[in-house]
């Protein structure tokens, strides 16, 4: 019987259990510097100045919902995937006239399907690394897993298990988990094909360093256990009620909190949590801690989707997750609101370099662009 092939890739925070694979890895290619020319004007993005924070909006293709499949945005640059041979990434800049050519020949011969992977269907993970896009190629022989450094439209390929025949006709899914690790500097690939959640009979796995290309045996420390990233990448860790924090050589404790609903940790280490309401599944209330002092600040929210990162809540008002979309900078006392969009706003979206809520206007398909203070 013929099954729908489905395939699901994410590149995360936390993945762990992987093993060594058979297949050997490319290292990084060289930049690609085909151009595919200028596109028409570019609408200027609407933007905002708040507390150090940069808020935009940028206007995106009319059918970018109907291709979500082929198309991703990182930052300010969109990328789309062919929908036929050779499957070809073009890149195109959201907020100027440049566009260009990633990768020429984006599948092996025989691939199956593939698609732009944007992000986690099963939220286990979340979404990409910084600066990262990946693309995945399924193929019955061989498949494959494409990384685009965005920044520098570097890219590297990694071959995968093939989806044969007999797997198909067993289980009638693919799916690839990966996730990305490390400092900006030196950053580990970690990924694992699997047909089954339940099932112990998955296809392969490997973890790659993407310095050298070539895989290693496990992922160094701290990486090898779950962490918190601040947005400059300073890395953290929850042991109970202690946050400790990343030195290069070792956890070094900060001192203790009192709420462990942690959402995220700024630069500095101070803690930013919710406090769900116990009569009212609407209301929140954001909490910000430093750790091993008693003094917390809390403000309280009212609506639903609701998304905490250090310095800004996104979410939608009222008792829906459709309409319009608020930004509130609690330590700056405003809050930016998006009357004119409209259906369920990806508040988490799993972004690449700052954070992005993708969703619907007046005027079509938008990305809104928080980026933190540097």
């Amino acid at each position: 019987m013929k099954r729908t092939i489905f395939v699901c890739a994410f590149l995360g925070i936390v993945l762990t259990g992987c093993g060594i694979s058979q297949h050997v890895s490319k290292p990084p290619a060289s930049k690609p510097t085909t151009t595919t020319g200028a596109t028409a004007a570019v609408a200027l993005p609407r933007t905002w100045h708040i507390g150090g924070f940069t808020v935009q909006e940028l206007p995106l293709p009319s059918d970018f919902f109907k291709k979500d499949n082929r198309e991703l945005v990182v930052g300010g640059t969109l990328l789309k995937m062919g929908a036929k041979p050779p499957y070809s990434v073009t890149w195109q800049s959201l907020t100027s006239k440049q566009t260009g050519t990633a990768v020429q020949d984006g599948c092996p011969e025989g691939t199956l399907s593939a698609y732009a992977d944007q992000n986690d269907g099963y939220n286990l993970n979340g979404g990409y690394a910084p600066g990262y896009a990946g693309f995945v190629c399924v193929g019955r022989e061989k498949s494959q897993l494409t990384l685009v450094h965005v920044p520098d439209m570097k890219v590297s390929t990694f071959p995968l298990p093939g989806y044969s025949k007999s797997v198909q006709d067993d289980y009638g899914e693919y799916r690839l988990g990966a996730g990305i690790f490390g400092s900006p500097n030196h950053q580990y690939l970690s990924w694992e094909v699997y047909i089954s959640e339940s099932s112990d009979a998955n296809l392969g796995s490997e973890i790659v360093d993407l310095t050298t290309g070539r895989p290693v045996a496990s992922l160094p420390e701290p990486f090898n256990q779950p962490f918190l990233a601040s947005p400059n990448g300073t890395l953290f860790t929850l042991d109970g009620h202690t946050l400790s924090e990343w030195n290069g050589t070792t956890f070094k404790a900060l001192g203790t909190i009192s709420n462990l609903r942690v959402a995220a940790v700024g630069d500095s280490g101070a803690v930013w949590a919710d406090q769900p309401s116990p009569s009212n599944v609407f209301a929140d209330t954001v909490i910000r801690e430093t750790p091993g002092s008693t003094k917390t600040q809390s403000w309280n929210i009212v609506g639903s989707n609701i998304f905490i990162r250090p310095g800004f809540v996104a979410y939608t008002p009222g008792e829906s997750i459709e309409g319009p979309v608020k930004l509130f900078f609690p330590e700056s006392h405003r809050t930016l609101t998006f009357q004119n969009t409209s259906g369920q706003p990806m508040l988490d979206w799993p972004n690449m370099d700052n954070d992005q809520i993708v969703t619907h206007s007046d005027s079509g398909p938008v990305v809104i662009e928080v980026i933190p203070p540097s």
